[in-house]
């Protein structure tokens, strides 16, 4: 069962209360949903237990079958394979550690890494990154409302003045938490869905059919984990970019000066904040769309297809020399024919075509043999041989 998570108090900051509540709702979901489906009593459960069956059978027909190679290696990994699958799918602890952790927790854990390099020393956001946002609008805020008391009741923000000056410090501060807060937010209570159905998904692995859906399950995990990294690691940029003109505003105002230089600033910094952050989600589903894995099993069977489309195409080429040797027989028997001193029908033919031949190219009024007459042909060497015999 679903444990309730604390609502945060009246006096808590707003940043740190939204993200303390998504996050206990998210791991109450993924606990709570991990147990539901793999209890022994769960139907999923015993689905899962028919998939390793059905695994298992397959591989011993196809290897009764001789559809695949016989290797060690391929054995070795389909066994791991089979490992990693049960315990995922029935140890919480594997799963929360391999999983769960890694997604959820890991990119945070990063972010803070980065975030304490790009940091400058002395500044006002150094630490906490969420603490330095809760800042940045609980100081916008202020002086929007010091603007505003300094507007006239009845001017319209748009013609500039201090009422724009309240105008544009309100919608920054507004466009800078959505932009930033709200992107995490969004991110992991869709990544926290996605973790909560995992296994099932690391279950399809195991066939080549459905393999494409973990594929897919495990491309949208990786592209929403990477948007709290990227998110927070921009965030840290951005106040630090923030920081000089609040700075510039807060000296302003304490001057009682109404400039808007430095709110002019403030508002494109954030404008171009938050159009970085929808650039920062599309590169981010770009790279998890590029991940591809290529199992074992897949490989196994492009060897033993490759492998039965050697021995046929060495079969058709011995096929293939055979039948150039006999007609290589055949060209000599027939030149062996054609020998001097044997007759033969290529002989006569011969003779006979160039005699045709010359009976046309003869010119008018040249004697021609008279009709019936027989044309002596050149006798043989075995023929001249007899006749000079006594």
């Amino acid at each position: 069962m679903a444990m309730l998570c604390p609502a945060p108090g009246p006096d808590d900051p707003l940043v740190r209360g939204l993200l303390s509540v998504v996050d206990c709702n998210i791991q109450s979901l993924v606990v709570s949903g991990y147990s539901a489906l793999f209890q022994p009593s769960s139907q999923f459960s015993g689905l899962l237990t028919s998939l390793l069956v059905i695994f298992v059978a397959i591989i011993g027909y196809r290897l009764m079958l001789g559809q695949s190679a016989l290797r060690l290696g391929d054995l070795a990994l389909t066994a791991a394979k089979l490992g990693i699958v049960l315990a995922l799918t029935t140890q919480w602890s594997v799963y929360q550690r391999l999983v769960y952790d890694f997604l959820f927790y890991g990119p945070q854990a990063m972010a803070d890494v980065m975030l304490g390099a790009v940091q400058p020393e002395g500044s006002v956001f150094r630490g906490n990154v969420f603490d330095g946002l809760q800042q940045t609008i609980d100081f916008l805020g202020g002086h929007a409302e010091g603007y505003a008391a300094q507007s006239p009741m009845a001017a319209s923000p748009l013609l500039g003045g201090a009422g724009f000056g309240a105008f544009a410090l309100t919608m920054s501060s507004t466009i800078l938490l959505f932009s930033s807060l709200g992107v995490l937010l969004a991110a992991k209570i869709v990544l926290g869905l996605l973790l909560a159905i995992g296994p099932i998904f690391i279950a399809l692995a195991l066939f080549e059919s459905t393999r494409s859906l973990f594929e897919g399950w495990l491309r949208a995990a990786l592209a929403f984990a990477f948007a709290p990294l990227a998110t927070t690691v921009l965030l840290g940029l951005a106040l630090n970019m923030l920081e000089p003109w609040l700075l510039q505003l807060a000296d302003m105002r304490a001057a009682n000066d109404l400039s808007l230089a430095p709110v002019y600033g403030i508002f494109t910094l954030v404008l171009v904040f938050a159009g970085v952050s929808l650039g920062m989600i599309a590169a981010g589903g770009f790279i998890a769309a590029g991940f591809r894995l290529q199992p074992g099993a897949a490989r196994a069977d492009d060897a033993s297809a490759q492998k039965s489309a050697t021995i046929q195409t060495e079969a058709a080429q011995t096929r293939v020399a055979q039948i150039a040797a006999a007609a290589a027989s055949l060209t000599r028997h027939e030149a062996s024919l054609m020998l001097p001193g044997r007759e033969s029908v290529y002989d006569r033919r011969t003779v006979i075509a160039n005699l045709e031949a010359k009976s046309w190219l003869q010119p008018a009024g040249a004697s021609a043999a008279p009709a019936g007459a027989q044309v002596r042909r050149r006798a043989g060497p075995r023929a001249s041989r007899a006749r000079r015999k006594p």
